[in-house]
């Protein structure tokens, strides 16, 4: 799972079809709707065929962070961890455009706040994200720290 600065968040996604939005929600455990995967391809997998987008590719603070099959991957699919976080957390920066980070909106610890992409910033701990192992090796998620 990943979870943020907030450790009881994590990474969730509000529903199943192709297009939902992701969310940060309180962590549960075994709950499919937050088991994620990153196999060092850029790609961070929901289930095997979903993979975690930039909506519409767009290049902009705000917007929105969505689920999309994998079967077309595009540059608004890629990303990179990179350990600029504290505590062993790290920045989810998009690949396509790296001066952008996964962040939570409007800095909320609610259930149910939206993910967004924003300018990455140095001490924005809703930027932060740590990998959880809550499933055996191959079902890895992350978590917002």
């Amino acid at each position: 799972a990943a979870s943020g600065t907030h450790p009881k968040k994590c990474l969730t996604v509000q529903g199943e079809a192709p297009d939902a939005a992701m969310a940060s929600q309180d962590c549960e455990a075994g709950l499919a709707a937050q088991a994620f995967e990153s196999r060092g391809d850029g790609l961070i997998r929901w289930r095997s065929d979903f993979c975690v987008s930039v909506a519409r590719n767009e290049n902009r603070n705000g917007a929105s962070v969505v689920i999309k099959n994998c079967g077309a991957v595009g540059f608004d699919q890629r990303f990179a961890l990179l350990g600029d976080g504290d505590g062993g957390a790290s920045k989810i920066h998009w690949a396509a455009h790296p001066e952008r980070c996964l962040d939570v909106t409007d800095h909320s610890t609610s259930d149910g706040a939206a993910l967004q992409i924003w300018e990455c910033l140095d001490d924005d701990a809703d930027q932060a994200f740590k990998w959880v192992q809550v499933r055996p090796p191959e079902q890895a998620t992350a978590r917002p720290t």
